[in-house]
């Protein structure tokens, strides 16, 4: 049986659906073809990102047909490529596009699995190019077989032999002109470097497979690790992932830490590199933020806020006898008392305030620039402070200042800051009526 074939049957069971991503190039119509021919119900992905005008509508075009003559659902997303070229990195921005779009058509013809035609020459392109940039372990082991449901069938098989197979059966294909520009450095790699280094270094091209799966295996190995040593490190607070900044700091394997943790959360290698050099530099107050976490270097401590969305928005409230859950940052719950059993004003997980005082509707929020509040003063009369200003004399830690939630009242005076300050205003007297705030964690 050809290898192609064998492959295919062996990766894909005939009874699960696979979205597979068909550019219109030689690999992708290979991979097709071979996935037609093992009777695997395909779903035909393709995204124009119309770069090359009437080519790319062509590309689309083909792509349609050829999806049609195997009587394969086709699929398309219309990309405005040009805008994405003037924002950035177009190849890695087009790239998440193209497999968020894949992910996509999955879900929505519940398909089993998502298939490229990268094969053993795109395999060697970018484990040189993460060998160039300086890359992790796993990025020198470049791409995997499988990722989750995404399978590269094709990944250990060279572009020669994908070549043999689409002359063989008289398959035709669309060619990329942009394929060619020295412009990118993949390409540069493709036409200027590999065929030399696999002319001269034949053993290392064939035995890319083997060496990529092992770093692979090193990989995942070092990760758990490091994700059961930084697991230990870590400690919990209001929701909050705190990670001791000397111990990190210091640690001769940091990054590879640091990426075990944060990686987790979308932050990228660039992030984590910048990262070690703000701690180098103690640029305590910084700010990092990722795709769904807000990371903070304050004194002691990195900090990891999760869950930003938790109170976006403030939170109205219209009656005692209320509950609100605002997820990692803990459970609040509001009841009006008469006072008499009241022993503090504030302890860790309740405050009181003055019930007489108070202008409903209340509202929970983030603080923001220019807030403020009432202490108490020698003479009597309570003293107006910002809440920057306060913090700074209470030495608040950074970690507690980031996203410190505070209860105002209708008027929009600030009556207090929660699980730390009652205002002065709000202090109730003895046995008066009070509101009482518990907070659960």
């Amino acid at each position: 049986m050809n290898a192609i074939h064998s492959t295919i049957k062996s990766r894909f069971p005939s009874d699960q659906d696979v979205v597979l991503g068909v550019s219109g190039g030689m690999d992708s119509c290979v991979l097709l073809h071979a996935l037609y021919k093992q009777n695997i119900p395909c779903i035909v992905a393709h995204v124009n990102y119309a770069m090359r005008g009437k080519d790319s509508k062509q590309d689309a075009q083909f792509v349609e047909q050829l999806a049609k003559s195997y009587d394969f659902p086709f699929v398309l997303r219309e990309v405005n490529g040009k805008e994405l070229k003037s924002s950035g990195n177009f190849q890695d921005v087009a790239r998440q596009i193209r497999y968020n779009f894949f992910q996509e058509v999955a879900g929505d013809h519940k398909a089993d699995w998502i298939a490229t035609a990268h094969h053993l020459d795109d395999q060697a392109e970018t484990m040189l190019l993460k060998l160039f940039g300086g890359s992790t372990i796993k990025g020198l082991a470049g791409m995997a077989a499988i990722e989750g449901n995404h399978c590269r069938p094709l990944l250990h098989i060279p572009r020669a032999d994908l070549l043999a197979y689409a002359k063989q059966h008289g398959l035709s294909w669309r060619e990329d002109i942009s394929n060619s520009s020295l412009e990118y450095d993949r390409n540069h790699l493709r036409h200027e470097i590999l065929p030399s280094l696999r002319e001269r270094h034949p053993r290392w091209f064939n035995g890319l497979a083997r060496q990529s799966e092992k770093l692979l295996k090193w990989s995942a190995f070092t990760e758990e690790y490091a994700k059961q040593l930084i697991a230990k490190k870590i400690e919990i607070h209001h929701g909050q992932e705190w990670l001791n900044l000397s111990w990190i700091k210091t640690h001769e394997h940091r990054y590879i830490l640091l990426s075990a943790w944060l990686k987790h959360y979308g932050y990228t290698a660039k992030q984590i590199e910048s990262l070690q050099k703000m701690m180098d530099k103690s640029s305590y107050g910084a700010v990092l933020e990722g795709p769904d976490a807000r990371l903070l270097i304050d004194h002691r401590h990195l900090v990891l806020s999760k869950n930003l969305s938790d109170i976006t928005n403030p939170i109205l409230i219209h009656k005692d006898g209320t509950e609100i859950d605002l997820s990692a940052q803990g459970l609040i719950s509001l009841r009006l008392r008469d006072g008499k059993r009241m022993k503090s004003v504030y302890t860790r997980d309740v405050m009181h305030f003055d019930a007489n005082k108070i202008s409903w509707p209340l509202c929970l929020r983030v603080r923001k620039h220019g807030d403020y509040l009432y202490l108490p003063n020698k003479d009597g009369k309570p003293k107006k402070r910002k809440l920057g200003a306060y913090f700074n004399d209470q030495s608040t830690a950074l970690s507690l200042r980031e996203g410190r939630i505070v209860l105002c009242d209708a008027e929009e005076r600030v009556a207090g800051i929660l699980g730390q300050k009652v205002d002065a205003r709000f202090t109730p007297k003895p046995n008066a009526p009070t509101l009482e705030i518990r907070w659960k964690v």
